[in-house]
């Protein structure tokens, strides 16, 4: 019940990642500001949804036992 939870976690912080690195990348008329502003901003994202989903699962987990 517990694996699944966190590899999606893990999978989603890691697409985030990507996604903030592609904007980075896309952005590349500043060479370095685009780039930090969406790794700041996609960590930002993905830390947030990361406890959301934490928050979500120990409370089913809560209201499993």
């Amino acid at each position: 019940m517990i694996k699944l939870p966190l590899k999606k976690i893990i999978v989603g912080s890691l697409a985030v990642d990507v996604v903030a690195l592609m904007l980075g990348v896309g952005l590349m008329s500043m060479p370095l500001l685009p780039f930090v502003l969406a790794l700041v901003v996609g960590n930002v994202v993905g830390y947030f949804l990361t406890i959301a989903i934490i928050r979500r699962m120990g409370h089913n987990v809560s209201c499993s036992y």
